[in-house]
């Protein structure tokens, strides 16, 4: 619920889609990758980033797209993305994306509030 109403007050059309797509990959981390989102795409499931090319709702680099396609996913699938930032998740912790410090800080001090 707590990724439902923090995605609604930035992106309402997006909240149902986004929310459900956080909670399924990210579980309990769902608000923190809401957070996360935000930062990076505004919830442009779309969003290119016009000097790096990061693509999509995570912005992943496109140095990445190679090995989601690899795995069996399409670049443009957001379910594809979200499923591929999760490994990276796994393996890294929030390392691969530059908006994680300002994240952490939004996510701690909306819990902190709670």
């Amino acid at each position: 619920a707590a990724a439902f109403s923090y995605i609604a007050r930035y992106a309402p059309e997006q909240a149902e889609y986004v929310s459900a797509l956080l909670y399924r990959h990210f579980g309990e981390d769902a608000l923190l990758w809401a957070i996360v989102v935000r930062r990076e795409s505004g919830f442009n499931l779309t969003a290119r980033h016009s000097s790096t090319g990061c693509y999509g709702l995570f912005q992943l680099h496109p140095c990445h797209r190679a090995a989601l396609e690899r795995a069996g996913g399409d670049w443009h699938s957001t379910e594809d993305q979200a499923a591929y930032a999760k490994r990276m998740y796994d393996a890294q912790g929030l390392k691969p994306w530059s908006v994680r410090r300002a994240a952490l800080n939004e996510y701690n001090k909306i819990k902190g509030a709670e």
